[in-house]
């Protein structure tokens, strides 16, 4: 989130007086020890690759000059204990490019036979990207073996930050040992709030003019990634934020309160009387007035301008920020982008809110605790029709935005009218997700064998609707006509990439209709893979025509709730027809029926099977009406994941008569 009048808000929180006479900074005096000895292995994490023996992390607010820096101090100590440790220590990347200034860095390894090897700033090493072009810096260290023990230590000087920090405290990696600590004048008041399962920070005065607010653990284990599952959001962390300062009397730094004034003002900058004429200009070029349904209006909007200007990134054209630049440019920033819907649904007279919200894949919205850091997403709400959509997003449309901000909370900011002002009133909200039915992926598959059965054609129509769509369906606008049709021909690959496309075709390729009508993709193949001889009788292989399925079959103590994916379903239908002579030996390996043992199913894969004459007709439906299941479903979810993968292996044998 870009706030525009923090500046003045920070020179005040970070004003000082000089009312006490400070001692030398803490972390100046931070060093490692002068003899380091190998760490010991706590008994618990023996078996692990590798195990952090020590961690400590310092941030320092000092004042310099009559204003305040933050020096921020890394001190890690990591023992090698698997040939794979070898391979990923023996770099220590330096995260330098947050520095204004880097006041010191230093690495050594501790060898297995108890000497040590060192490396200082001269050994610092530049290496680049070779697809970004970013440039990154890295000690390169020579001798590490197992039972060897890698220590850095880096000091940066950095600009402190008064919208929020968030410190990880665990990773895929076990911490015997741990430190953090907050440093700060007396006067600077922050809120600091723990999660999963981290200690509170406590508080204490190491000197007059000081408060230090800490944390320590020992022996935090690993988490490990799993499937399905969102990772960060779940690491032990801690997020701490300035509230306050006692001098200035500066406070609600970090309130939502602040914020929608913040955006409020950041959106609604009045325009100049050539800009109103410019868009009232723009709309009479378009329809966009003369729609009765409000929705279908609102998507009007949307199309128009996702088709007519170019999304660019923040800072590349600050003309891109305001109206008069973004018409002349058919282009707008993140930020200016908000600016032109703002414009022109105040002269559509269309209701309209700004909501910001966080990636929920990456940090959670915690409606309890304010700061700014979950303030990063800007989307747009029309109350009247209870829809959202990301201005931001060319690929999106209404209420079909990236999931990972939805089922989540949000900072709804409407206009207040003061009388002689306007300003923004926040309330956090709740922003929902999509059903399961508009985001439907869709089969239909006719077979027809070949009299000698080598082969056999498929007829298929492929739907996708919904979130299943939005990858490809907006996609279509920005390809000439061979790349859209590679791209068609790669979704009916995804069935079966090794088939013969005879004829190929696809229906509504625009963004334009995402949301509106399906993506649809019309083949016919031909393909020998699906059927085989056995003596006299015919193997069918029809559990592989809906394509290839996520298997979860290897156990595993699962840790993580289920997430990372979103409301989906799956309906297909399959259609052959008995060759003449034969019989259907085992129709009933169709009959499948899975489904999460509540009331209400929430999962559900369930197929059955029809005979009309010689024709069978097999009908799939499998569905998730979450994009979240506590993990204590997991097992639930894990049958009907597999339920599909097993209906993948279903063979059927047409038996000689």
């Amino acid at each position: 989130m870009k706030l525009y009048s923090r500046i003045s808000i920070i020179l005040l929180l970070f004003s000082s007086i000089n009312l006490i006479a400070q001692e030398g900074p803490v972390y100046a005096d931070y060093d490692w020890e002068k003899s380091p000895s190998l760490s010991s292995i706590e008994p618990s994490f023996a078996d692990s690759e590798q195990i952090i023996s020590q961690q400590n992390i310092l941030s320092e607010i000092i004042e310099e000059n009559e204003k305040h820096i933050e020096y921020y101090v890394k001190h890690m100590r990591t023992i090698v204990n698997s040939d794979a440790a070898v391979q990923s220590n023996n770099r220590i990347y330096l995260p330098l490019y947050q520095a204004i200034d880097v006041v010191e860095v230093k690495a050594r390894v501790i060898n297995s036979d108890g000497s040590v090897t060192e490396l200082n700033a001269e050994d610092i090493k530049t290496g680049q990207d070779e697809d970004s072009g970013f440039e990154f810096q890295y000690f390169a260290l020579e001798g590490v073996t197992v039972g060897s023990e890698v220590e850095y230590l880096f000091k940066l000087k950095k600009r402190p930050s008064s919208s929020g920090q968030r410190i990880l405290l665990q990773g895929d990696i076990p911490i015997q040992e741990s430190t953090f600590e907050l440093i700060t004048p007396w006067y600077l008041i922050y809120g600091t709030k723990s999660y999963n399962g981290l200690p509170d920070v406590t508080i204490d005065t190491i000197r007059e003019d000081r408060v230090r607010r800490q944390i320590k653990t020992k022996n935090v284990d690993r988490l490990k990634k799993e499937y399905s599952a969102h990772y960060r959001p779940h690491l032990q962390q801690l997020i701490y934020k300035l509230d306050e300062s006692a001098l200035t009397g500066v406070s609600d730094v970090n309130s939502f309160g602040l914020a929608s004034r913040e955006i409020y003002d950041g959106v609604y900058v009045p325009l100049e009387k050539k800009e109103t004429k410019a868009v009232e200009k723009l709309l009479k070029g378009t329809n966009l007035s003369s729609y009765s349904d409000l929705k279908e209006q609102v998507l009007a909007v949307e199309n128009y301008v996702k088709s007519n200007f170019a999304i660019v990134e923040e800072g590349r054209n600050e003309q891109l920020s305001y109206i008069e630049g973004i018409l002349d440019n058919k282009a707008f920033s993140n930020i200016g982008g908000l600016r032109l819907y703002a414009a022109i649904f105040d002269q559509l007279g269309i209701e309209f809110q700004s909501v910001y919200t966080s990636d929920r894949s990456s940090l959670t919205f915690d409606p309890d605790f304010e700061h700014f850091l979950q303030l990063d997403k800007a989307l747009l709400y029309i109350p009247e029709i209870e829809t959202i959509m990301d201005p931001s997003d060319p690929f999106s449309r209404l209420d079909i935005i990236d999931p990972n901000f939805t089922n989540c909370y949000g900072l709804f900011i409407r206009s207040l009218d003061m009388d002689s002002y306007k300003t923004g009133l926040g309330e956090v909200g709740f922003i929902k997700e999509s059903g399961h039915e508009q985001n439907a992926s869709n089969m239909k598959i006719e077979v027809k064998f070949e009299e000698d059965f080598e082969e056999m054609n498929i007829l298929l129509v492929q739907e996708f609707h919904g979130l299943n769509a939005k990858s490809f369906q907006p996609l279509y606008d920005y390809l000439d006509e061979e790349k859209g049709e590679e791209m068609t021909e790669f979704l009916v690959k995804l069935v079966d990439e090794d088939a013969e496309i005879l004829d190929l075709s696809a229906e509504n390729t625009s963004g334009d209709l995402l949301g509106l009508k399906p993506l649809i993709i019309k083949s016919q193949m031909r393909s020998d893979r699906y059927i085989e001889q056995a003596g006299e009788n015919i193997i069918f292989k029809v559990g592989d025509l809906i394509g290839p399925q996520t298997e979860l079959y290897e156990e595993k103590d699962r840790k993580l709730d289920i997430e990372g994916q979103y409301p989906r379903s799956y309906h297909r239908t399959i259609k052959f027809n008995i060759p003449n002579g034969y019989k259907l030996a085992n129709a009933e390996d169709l009959s499948m029926n899975y489904k999460k043992p509540e009331s209400k199913s929430e999962m559900v894969f369930e197929s059955s099977y029809k005979l009309d004459g010689n024709t069978v007709n097999v009908d799939i439906v499998e569905y998730y009406d979450k994009s979240h299941y506590p993990v204590s479903v997991y097992e639930d979810y894990r049958t009907v994941i597999n339920a599909a993968a097993d209906f993948n292996k279903i063979t059927l044998i047409f038996e000689k008569q």
